[in-house]
């Protein structure tokens, strides 16, 4: 029993390895009030220095987009190392677990006040926002506060690769997430999941560091 305990402990070690999460949510007028594309703003706590004892540090967004009183915002760095389902079935995002971990444990990282701002959204993927070398198909709506960009997304906002480089923080290190050593933006590059599909039904792309390309895992 403790080996087999031990292999699964492995098995899930190497899954998280490649799952930082760069997040994503929309925020109404008030707590993004003048903000413009390419601004940072700061929204929400969680942990990033590694360090337990001194508590949670503020998240740093970068805004994406400004629509109708509010900001589409993409936290700067990948504050978690994640997979994106507890088991390697056909998890549409809707039914992922990194999914519901993001609108029910990561509501911790906001106050009351804040977690109102983040405006709730249907996402409606359809088979033209995944990548369109691999086979993809509708998926069923989801009503969300945070989630992941598509791919359709990622191309949308950030069409430069170097725009799609995440470093991780030092928590997600500890976390299992991989870095890579110094590259254009600094140290801590790493990889990054999306909601839309991989090349297999059973698994979902990822962001590989150094902006190579979507991958699956």
């Amino acid at each position: 029993m403790e080996a087999k305990t031990a292999e699964g402990e492995r098995k899930m070690k190497k899954l998280l390895a490649v799952c930082l999460t760069a997040l994503v949510c929309w925020v109404c007028a008030g707590y993004a009030e003048e903000t413009r594309v390419g601004d940072t703003v700061i929204f929400g706590q969680y942990e990033q220095d590694g360090n337990l004892d001194n508590g949670s540090e503020p998240i740093a967004w970068q805004v994406l987009d400004v629509q109708g009183g509010k900001a589409l915002l993409m936290s700067r760095y990948a504050l978690d190392c994640l997979p994106f389902h507890d088991e390697k079935t056909d998890a549409a995002w809707n039914q992922s677990a990194l999914n519901a971990w993001l609108q029910a444990d990561f509501h911790a990282a906001f106050t009351d006040a804040e977690w109102a701002a983040i405006a709730p959204v249907t996402l409606a993927d359809t088979a033209a926002d995944g990548n369109p070398e691999w086979q993809n198909t509708d998926a069923e709506p989801a009503e969300t506060r945070v989630f992941l960009l598509s791919y359709a997304q990622v191309m949308q906002y950030l069409p430069e690769q170097e725009q799609r480089k995440v470093s991780g923080t030092e928590y997600a290190r500890s976390r299992g997430a991989k870095f890579l050593g110094f590259t254009t933006i600094g140290i801590g590059e790493t990889d990054w999941w999306l909601r839309s599909p991989a090349r297999k039904a059973t698994t979902r792309a990822f962001w590989m560091s150094a902006a190579r390309s979507g991958r699956s895992a």
